[in-house]
């Protein structure tokens, strides 16, 4: 493990404050637990046939005493033989994961409700009465310090505001260890605690019904579509095979296969688990056949059908499985509370955050995605309604991992808002990939407030900086202040900061990343001679500078230019060195190729990186009239849609340019000269865009032809765009042609 504390001459600052705030004198009336320079003044007892999960305690307690004093302590099996202890008592019943300490005659006693909850409590001691700290999975401090001890009356007892608490950023997700540390338990730890950890959670998610998008597996389309088309849901008239189907929730068939199916399942597994997931598709659809459309319009809500579909199957299985929870998502259409129906009391609803705007405390921004209600309001009616609500909430761009999420001042006051309500289980989601703007800093504050959102912020952010960035903390704490404060200034109406963000909103402004950059290189220069803080630095300047190249048009392997130079300029090589950098940790850390859940992102953003740290500009296509070959453009739906991005060509910005294409399309026989086949557009300049109806087509011999936009357009944001409409005669795209609106391109030489 990478350890702080062995840098101490960087650390100095830390360490003085650490110091101040707990090497107290040695009074007479104290619990010594260790002195520098002296004899171990007691031992750690455990029980006389420890857990291993106590074993692991007692070995931690003593190790970190021993790095921190020097004093290496015993750590005896039963009784103590007379001797001062700190002893490790399981199983007291203060209640899930709580514990305490005090002072009991001669011993000092770190109690639990389990043997987890007494890890818990060691590690809790060494953090806030020893001074240590857990930055990340693998960076920590350890101060050095002459004496521990305790007054002789010290008593407290620690209680976790949520009973259950997950993240699901890499370090949590990845690292059991780390996870201890951050007092956090939850489903997710199934398989992944070991026993030193005290073992699989209590309550478990079944592994095949988990707690999200588990319906196709109930009802697969693969076996029954082909037969009873009439079990999916009915969309706009029809009811078509497609990835991620909805069910149509009132067929009785539907909910007695689906019945059979979970509680067939629920044998398997019961009663080793007893949570298991009936919830819809990860798809916005849902079924509007007379009897599902009946329910929901009587219920006001998508809800409705899902909440009487669930109750039934709820039913079923309590008449079985009395102690058996059946999950649901309150999720995309069906976030919006019922009416009348409410939730049986073995439902557990999962509540999540989708739709809502996150560069404000939840209930404090006036966006609204399609009219929905306030999230609060929602919130505290399924609390009030539902015996047992999970809220899975989101803490960052799913789109853009290493876009700029900024929302740390909003991580407190919503799980504060959460607690009020009466929410018991919270998942602050991230992804389990490295590589995300922000990330250290979330997992840490994400860790520590869920455990206690009471607390002031401003303390565990100074921590932080100052641990994990040392000499570069003023500059990197100015970066984030900066970004959070521009981020705040926003108007969120017109552009919220959503889950599914995009890299180019106006609300987080170039000039800020530009700047940012500055910041972030001063920062990188001020522990240049500490490669671990080093580190730190660049994964954010990584995600600075990602931001920057994907808004770029400062490379590209066509320019339009009208003299044939290339203009290679000292911010290109600048670019050039950090998409380098970019590639090397992608290469270097597989898991960082995953950077975000769009595909299309995903491809658009290699092509990029690649294209900048590769670039030569003695290779680039240059002139007055250029052609981007179809593989250099981004493809989505099965290769029905088209983008060409405008940031792909360098051009001087505003230049009025003609676009055209060229393309073949597949005409059947039968085809109808008042069918639309294609369009063109560029988004935000409404005079550019034009349909093609089949009697427009005029191919040459080889089937393609040249069709253009219907007026040229500017180059700068976005991009020109080519849909197939209506999927009956599908398009292949051969090139695109960009020129200068005053040339004839026909006289020009396309290399």
């Amino acid at each position: 493990m990478n350890q702080m504390h062995r840098m101490n001459p960087r650390l100095s600052e830390v360490l003085g404050l650490i110091c101040a705030l707990f090497c107290i004198s040695v009074s007479a009336d104290a619990f010594i637990i260790a002195k520098r320079g002296e004899k171990a003044a007691c031992v750690i007892s455990v029980p006389a046939r420890p857990s291993a999960c106590l074993e692991h305690a007692a070995g931690e307690f003593a190790a970190y005493v021993k790095r921190i004093t020097g004093v290496e302590l015993s750590v005896v099996s039963g009784d103590a033989g007379g001797k001062p202890a700190v002893r490790l008592v399981s199983n007291v019943g203060l209640g899930r994961d709580s514990f305490r300490f005090r002072i009991s005659g001669s011993d000092f006693l770190i109690e639990g409700d389990d043997d987890r909850s007494v890890l818990f409590g060691v590690y809790d001691f060494l953090e806030n009465h020893c001074g240590c700290d857990w930055l990340s999975a693998d960076q920590e401090i350890v101060p050095e310090r002459n004496v521990i001890e305790l007054a002789d009356d010290f008593e407290l007892l620690r209680k976790p505001a949520f009973r259950i608490r997950e993240s699901s950023y890499a370090d949590m997700r990845d690292s059991p260890d780390f996870a201890a540390k951050m007092k956090l338990n939850g489903y997710m730890f199934n398989g992944r605690w070991k026993d030193i950890h005290g073992g699989t959670p209590s309550e478990l998610f079944d592994r095949w019904l988990g707690k999200c998008h588990t319906v196709m597996r109930l009802l697969p389309p693969e076996k029954y579509f082909k037969d009873h088309p009439e079990y999916y849901a009915e969309v706009n008239g029809k009811r078509e095979y497609a990835k991620r189907m909805q069910l149509c929730l009132t067929n009785p068939d539907v909910v007695r296969i689906v019945t059979s199916n979970v509680l067939a399942r629920i044998a398997k597994v019961y009663p080793k688990v007893k949570i298991f997931g009936v919830s819809q598709s990860d798809r916005w659809v849902f079924c509007t056949c007379s009897n599902c459309a009946a329910v929901d319009a009587r219920e006001e809500s998508h809800a409705g059908t899902n909440i009487e579909f669930v109750n039934k199957i709820a039913d079923a299985v309590a008449e079985k499985y009395p102690d058996v929870l059946i999950e649901t998502l309150a999720y995309q259409y069906t976030y919006k509370p019922p009416r009348f129906v409410r939730p049986r009391p073995n439902v557990m609803i999962c509540l999540c955050t989708d739709s809502c705007d996150f560069s404000k405390p939840l209930g404090k921004s006036r966006y609204r995605f399609r009219d929905m209600n306030e999230f609060t309001d929602d919130l505290k009616w399924w609390c009030t309604e539902a015996k047992r609500v999970h809220v899975w909430n989101y803490t960052m761009n799913f789109r853009y991992f290493m876009h700029a999420f900024p929302n740390i001042y909003c991580l407190k006051p919503d799980l504060e808002t959460f607690l009020d309500c009466g929410v018991t289980e919270v998942l602050e989601q991230g992804v389990a990939s490295p590589h995300q703007a922000g990330m250290a800093l979330k997992t840490y504050l994400i860790g520590h407030l869920l455990w206690d959102p009471r607390q002031p912020i401003e303390p565990l952010l100074d921590r932080f900086y100052r641990g994990y960035y040392g000499a570069a903390a003023p500059w990197m704490r100015r970066y984030m202040e900066e970004l959070h404060a521009m981020s705040r200034d926003r108007d969120e109406l017109k552009h919220p900061m959503k889950m599914w963000g995009v890299i180019d909103s106006p609300a987080l402004k170039t000039e800020f990343f530009e700047r940012g950059a500055e910041y972030l290189a001063r920062a990188a220069e001020s522990v240049k001679d500490d490669p671990v803080r080093l580190r730190n630095v660049q994964w954010e300047m990584n995600a600075n500078d990602y931001t920057r190249i994907m808004r770029s048009g400062e490379i590209s392997a066509y320019a339009l230019c009208r003299d044939g130079k290339y203009p290679m300029t000292p911010k290109m090589k600048e670019l050039q060195t950090a998409a380098r950098r970019i590639a090397a940790d992608w290469k270097a850390f597989p898991r960082t190729a995953r950077i975000s859940e769009d595909s299309a992102v995903i491809e658009a953003s290699k092509r990029r990186i690649e294209r900048y740290a590769q670039f030569d500009p003695s290779k680039a296509t240059v002139g007055k009239c250029v052609d981007i070959p179809a593989s250099e453009l981004t493809t989505w739906s099965n290769g029905r849609y088209f983008k060409l991005d405008f940031s792909d060509i360098l051009v001087e910005a505003g230049s009025v340019c003609r676009v055209k294409a060229r393309i073949k399309v597949d005409l059947p026989a039968d085809a109808k000269p008042g069918d639309k086949v294609f369009g063109m557009f560029v988004r935000g300049q409404p005079k550019t865009g034009r349909s093609y109806f089949v009697k427009n087509l005029k191919p040459d011999s080889d089937g393609f032809g040249w069709y253009e936009l219907r007026n040229p357009c500017e180059i700068r944001d976005g991009g020109c765009y080519i849909l197939e409409k209506s999927g009956k005669y599908p398009i292949t795209v051969d090139k695109v042609r960009v020129s200068f609106a005053d040339v004839t391109d026909r006289l020009v030489e396309v290399k």
